[in-house]
């Protein structure tokens, strides 16, 4: 927002939306799915409301989740950390009951690191949330707005 940057890659709607001097390209770029990840809690049926009663671990900086947690929890708790390696450690650890991580392209890359070194980890269903996903622009560069999503559908029209 600052202008330290000519634009973000991959920002929820919403999030780009709170600042005054970024502009939302208009296509979105992909579609996140976010799950949580369990030992010992309930695998089927997990909601936002229902973490509320369990300990939680999100990333820092993961807005999508920080704002459901925060939301639809109503008083739960979760924590914070900088990477999902220490995340899982604390899910193998029994330190919280769930590890919430989006899946994107790489979700089975990314799940079979942890589904190989924790046993009986689980994936609880259904997804938490579905967002698409979107870069934004600096204002400065607004003109270049329309021209990226225009670049973006088409790339994604011939990758069909």
């Amino acid at each position: 927002d600052a202008g330290e940057y000519d634009g973000e890659f991959l920002r929820i709607k919403k999030t780009i939306e709170e600042y005054s001097n970024l502009v939302i390209v208009n296509e979105p770029i992909l579609i996140i799915t976010m799950y949580a990840y369990t030992i010992n809690g309930m695998d089927k049926n997990i909601t936002w409301e229902k973490l509320k009663d369990f300990r939680v671990v999100v990333l820092f900086g993961n807005k999508l989740a920080e704002r459901n947690l925060q939301y639809k929890m109503k008083k739960g708790v979760f924590e914070q950390v900088k990477d999902y390696n220490l995340a899982f450690r604390m899910l193998e650890n029994n330190r919280v009951d769930y590890v919430i991580m989006e899946s994107v392209v790489d979700k089975e890359e990314r799940e079979n690191i942890f589904f190989g070194k924790i046993k009986n980890l689980k994936r609880a269903e259904p997804y938490l949330i579905e967002s698409e996903m979107y870069f934004s622009v600096n204002r400065k560069y607004i003109y270049l707005a329309d021209k990226l999503a225009d670049i973006i559908r088409k790339i994604k029209k011939e990758s069909k």
